[in-house]
């Protein structure tokens, strides 16, 4: 799902959260490739956001959403259901 396929993700959604991602599938990407890397995906996507930070409370609980903070803007993610 990640990688390559990022880009199919990133696809543009109207309405809050601007994106879903599988919950689990997310957790299960960023221990095993790390927050940085998952910043970059994101940034990657969206390089005119010039994200520098994201939230990580929902890392504990699906009921938080995951807010990439950008320079030129927040890209929010919720989670699918």
């Amino acid at each position: 799902m990640w990688g390559r396929e990022m880009a199919n993700i990133f696809e543009v959604q109207a309405g809050y959260p601007d994106y879903r991602f599988n919950y689990e599938e997310t957790k299960w990407y960023v221990a095993e490739h790390g927050i940085d890397e998952f910043i970059r995906e994101i940034q990657d996507a969206h390089p005119s956001y010039d994200i520098g930070q994201i939230s990580i409370a929902w890392l504990d609980d699906h009921k938080f959403i995951c807010k990439a903070h950008g320079n030129r803007g927040d890209i929010t993610i919720g989670w699918e259901r």
